[in-house]
């Protein structure tokens, strides 16, 4: 078994669903979804909200920022002493994982990634850093 494999195996892919579903205009909820079910064009789902994020999300917008919050200020938001995770980096993506620590190490790395509470109801999303500014989305659904 590979690590891609295992990956795979981890993923919550119903969970990721609900995710698209929730936080995602309706036009293109599904083809995120296909993106993020795909261990080959995950990456794609990622690339699509480092500069470009405003075209998909959907009406749940809570805060935008184009100075990050801190971590403390996203952990609080998502109140969730673990969420679900979404990154680039295979050690944690795809799963729960403890909010707090794995903030620490991926908070302003410069990476797109997502956070979704485990409820499904709040969200971060941090955009790739640009020259133009660093983009960040507390996303609640109503």
């Amino acid at each position: 078994m590979t690590v891609i494999d295992f990956i795979g195996e981890i993923m919550d892919k119903e969970f990721e669903k609900k995710i698209c579903d929730a936080f995602f205009d309706k036009r293109c909820s599904e083809r995120l979804f296909y993106e993020l079910s795909s261990q080959k064009k995950r990456r794609d789902f990622l690339d699509k909200m480092c500069h470009t994020a405003d075209r998909y999300i959907g009406d749940c917008v809570y805060k935008k920022f184009g100075k990050l919050p801190s971590r403390e200020e996203i952990a609080a938001f998502l109140d969730d002493e673990s969420c679900y995770f979404i990154t680039p980096y295979e050690k944690n993506d795809g799963g729960n994982y403890d909010t707090s620590r794995t903030l620490e190490e991926i908070w302003s790395d410069g990476s797109a990634y997502m956070i979704v509470s485990r409820d499904c109801t709040r969200a971060y999303l941090e955009t790739e850093y640009s020259f133009s500014g660093h983009t960040a989305y507390f996303l609640k659904i109503h």
